[in-house]
């Protein structure tokens, strides 16, 4: 229903001969966006982190980037961060991800040793849906929380929002049930003063993030590019919203073609 949802959005903006952020009311020209395409776990030095973060940075002058972890022990994320940390410049924000990895006691001392790295956000330190535990934590150490890429529609982010069990938020539009489904989170009066990311979905996302008062940082994958004419870009850590009309994707057929499992 998400993909059909993002898709007639497409072809009213298109019947409009508007690009969708016009449609949906621009507020903004461009989002920030940190580059999210590396900085897996990895079994070997942290040293190759450090020089993936470097080349990830410089693809299109990223002033933030994201680094996984929840390595087997605090001391090995410890010691990734602090590689990477070493080699950023002051300016740029360091993001960590757990992508749901720990219980909730091992989360909240993780969380203590992580508060003074000078990391950005800590980003789903336990299951999204652990609203208790994730609110302790939040309240108990001082970097800020982000979730909210799992919550499934405005219902379940408006109960999310209001457990206070993150501090920053970032929808998915295809688990919010697509365009409409994110504008009715964004703009529900508890999400008013706090700020929202995407996750996934660059191409549709910046339009929705251009169209928000709370606006925060667009999460960027370049996945799609292989199967798309002129993709989006990220320059000086900006991506520029399409002005195109409709959402602004032109799929290169011959790619698809080529792609395609028979």
């Amino acid at each position: 229903l998400a993909g059909i949802n993002m898709a007639l959005w497409d072809v009213k903006a298109k019947a409009a001969d508007l690009p969708l952020v016009n449609l949906l009311g621009v507020k903004h020209k461009r989002i920030r966006a940190y580059n999210s395409c590396g900085l897996w776990l990895r079994n070997d030095s942290p040293e190759f982190l450090a020089d993936e973060c470097e080349e990830l940075l410089a693809e299109g002058g990223y002033k933030g980037i994201k680094l996984r972890i929840g390595y087997a022990s605090p001391e090995e994320d410890l010691k990734a961060i602090r590689v990477v940390r070493n080699r950023l410049d002051p300016n740029v924000c360091l993001m960590s991800d757990f992508n749901q990895s720990l219980d909730a006691d091992d989360a909240l001392r993780r969380c203590r040793v992580l508060d003074d790295e000078g990391l950005y956000w800590i980003e789903e330190p336990i299951r999204y849906d652990d609203y208790a535990s994730s609110a302790k934590i939040a309240t108990e150490i001082k970097t800020p929380l982000q979730t909210g890429e799992n919550l499934l529609n405005p219902i379940e982010f408006q109960k999310a929002i209001c457990s206070g069990i993150s501090d920053y938020y970032m929808l998915d539009v295809q688990r919010m049930a697509g365009g409409s489904g994110w504008m009715t989170a964004s703009r529900l009066p508890e999400a008013r003063e706090i700020q929202i990311s995407s996750h996934l979905f660059p191409e549709i996302s910046v339009h929705l993030l251009a169209a928000a008062d709370n606006a925060h940082w667009l999460e960027f994958v370049d996945w799609a590019h292989p199967v798309m004419h002129d993709p989006a870009t990220v320059e000086g850590g900006f991506v520029a919203v399409s002005d195109r009309v409709g959402n602004g994707i032109e799929w290169n057929r011959e790619a698809v073609e080529r792609y395609m499992v028979q």
